[in-house]
């Protein structure tokens, strides 16, 4: 533990929510302390060194703009590497963000191909400026995963 007086020439932040305590082992504490005992950790990348560590250590998988292909061969890798440690594959979510990489459908985000959650890119490659374009792709995509509208709020 750093002697009093040191936490400033170690790391300084405004709002002294996020203090750096020891450098040399980079012990973080962080300021409200979230509700559950962790916060989830859930790793992006797809190598075989990135699916083994979410098999043992993550709370879950976030491939972002990778094939369809590759995100399906990363599922079987990452179930194979659950069975090798002894840890149930279905505990772990998957959120994908396709990017351009594949279309969003129903086929594509079904359960049945092993996505949980969706991170939906926002068309912003179109002139759009009554947001047209977004409202269609947003309505789109919440009918393929099964989305409702939520009830409006009091004004």
């Amino acid at each position: 533990m750093p002697k009093a007086g040191t936490l400033s020439k170690l790391a300084s932040f405004p709002d002294s929510r996020l203090r750096i305590l020891n450098a040399e082992n980079a012990l973080l504490i962080m300021y409200p302390r979230p509700v559950q005992p962790t916060i989830p950790v859930f790793w992006g990348g797809h190598s075989d060194a990135t699916l083994r560590r979410v098999a043992r250590v993550g709370d879950g998988w976030h491939p972002t703009q990778i094939t369809l292909e590759q995100l399906k061969k990363g599922l079987g890798k990452l179930k194979g590497f659950c069975e090798e440690i002894g840890r149930d594959y279905d505990s772990l979510p998957v959120i994908a963000r396709p990017g351009n990489t594949y279309p969003i459908n129903a086929e594509t985000h079904a359960r049945h191909v092993g996505i949980d959650h969706l991170v939906m890119d926002t068309p912003i490659k179109e002139d759009d400026p009554d947001l047209r374009t977004l409202r269609h792709a947003m309505e789109r995509v919440a009918d393929i995963c099964g989305l409702t509208p939520r009830a409006s709020s009091p004004a």
